[in-house]
């Protein structure tokens, strides 16, 4: 499933963890090799769903990638406890011709043998109370796992997502429960208002 998000302002959140799923490991970053940003390496990740089909092997080179990139499962990931739930949390904010926006939430990825869930609690709203057009949030997913005899592909790519038209705030909560067996994964949150002049994109930081 591959879902193209209009928004004019998005914020992106990105994890990636020192991979362990696979039995194969990458070599260690060298001197010279190039280091990507987190948003480089969301990017390229966030391709891969367009290259490929669902269950489509990668070229060794984008397997190669997603093993050294993507967040593994069986992460000990660091959850909080908030008023609304746990999970992994983040936060962003920034200021447009016509807002001054703050996107606030978790993503709780719970994977096991086959049987997994997605959970998504977040909350985007005007802080000056300005009304918008379009104000949402979305979660996309992607699942990377063994294809074949001994390939990567992509075994879950969907997204999760909700919109409020002519408000100041929308208050997300959705989960997906999903059979794959996934090895690495990708979890893209994202926040946005849409109005007829502002375009904006800010990043978000995890406390």
């Amino acid at each position: 499933m591959k879902k193209i998000i209009l928004s004019l302002m998005t914020v992106v959140l990105f994890m990636s963890l020192a991979p362990n799923a696979f039995a194969e490991e990458t070599s260690d970053v060298t001197s010279n090799e190039v280091v990507l940003s987190n948003e480089q390496i969301q990017s390229k990740l966030s391709e891969f769903s367009q290259k490929y089909e669902l269950n489509e092997p990668f070229s060794p080179e984008d397997a190669a990638f997603v093993k050294k990139y993507a967040t593994p499962v069986n992460t000990d990931l660091t959850t909080f406890s908030l008023p609304w739930g746990e999970g992994n949390h983040f936060f962003g904010y920034g200021l447009g011709n016509y807002s001054a926006l703050r996107t606030e939430g978790y993503v709780k990825v719970d994977i096991g043998i086959v049987n997994n869930t997605v959970s998504v609690n977040m909350n985007t709203s005007d802080t000056n109370q300005t009304y918008h057009e379009k104000v949402g949030n979305s979660l996309k997913f992607t699942g990377f796992g063994i294809v074949g005899s001994d390939g990567v592909g992509i075994v879950a790519d969907f997204t999760l997502e909700g919109e409020n038209s002519n408000a100041n705030f929308h208050k997300f909560l959705d989960e997906r429960s999903f059979l794959a067996s996934v090895a690495y994964y990708q979890a893209v949150p994202l926040g946005f208002v849409k109005d007829a002049q502002s375009s904006q994109k800010i990043s978000v930081s995890f406390n």
